[in-house]
């Protein structure tokens, strides 16, 4: 089992990043996906999860707060 993390491209917006995480979300039999963005993006953040993204990770990335979520989406899917 495994988890999809989507972070913006440095030339991309959060917006194309939310866009291709939902996407990615939303197909059937798709693991967990979480999207990577500004820690101060609360309105991104709150239209990740209702889009069906599984959890959202801010910018920059702390490696515990990361590797906390993705285990906490993987047993989810178990």
């Amino acid at each position: 089992m495994s988890a999809l993390v989507v972070v913006p491209r440095s030339d991309g917006t959060q917006e194309e990043a939310l866009a291709l995480a939902s996407t990615l979300a939303t197909r059937p039999h798709a693991p967990p996906v979480l999207l990577c963005g500004s820690g101060e993006d609360f309105t991104l953040m709150s239209r990740a999860v209702a889009s069906g993204v599984y959890d959202y990770v801010p910018l920059p990335l702390d490696p515990t707060d990361l590797a906390r979520k993705v285990g906490r989406a993987l047993r989810s899917r178990r």
